[in-house]
């Protein structure tokens, strides 16, 4: 306020001393001039500042951004296949090389590469389908 202590009166002394922090009776006053007023707000400002950056990073990093679109599927199949296949004793006939059972598993196998979505279902049989 530009009033020196010599111009102060004897109890306005004791008020200012209560308003100043604890460091100003540890350092000397040419000192604490110089580093403690007007540094302390310049410091809260710069922590303020860290804080609401750091603040910023959390809340983003917890969010999960992804960098990568992800795939929609926009239309899908859902269909199921049955495969019906006779085990009774006329596949193991001989009559062509290889004998039916063995030609019917490789078309099996073959039918079920192609498919490429959907579930499918086998239903084997010999004189009755169980």
């Amino acid at each position: 306020m530009g009033v020196t202590s010599a111009k102060r009166p004897a109890g306005s002394h004791a008020l200012c001393a209560d308003q100043k922090s604890g460091w100003h009776s540890l350092i000397a006053a040419h000192l604490s001039q110089n580093l403690l007023e007007g540094k302390i707000a310049a410091a809260s400002s710069s922590y303020r500042w860290l804080l609401a950056i750091g603040w910023l990073l959390a809340v983003s990093a917890l969010a999960g951004p992804s960098w990568q679109r992800l795939p929609q599927p926009v239309y899908q199949l859902h269909t199921g296949k049955v495969l019906v296949m006779d085990m009774s004793l006329s596949m193991r006939a001989t009559d062509i090389k290889p004998d039916r059972l063995t030609r019917a598993r490789y078309k099996a196998i073959d039918l079920i590469n192609q498919s490429a979505e959907g579930e499918m279902g086998l239903v084997a049989y010999a004189a009755t389908a169980l």
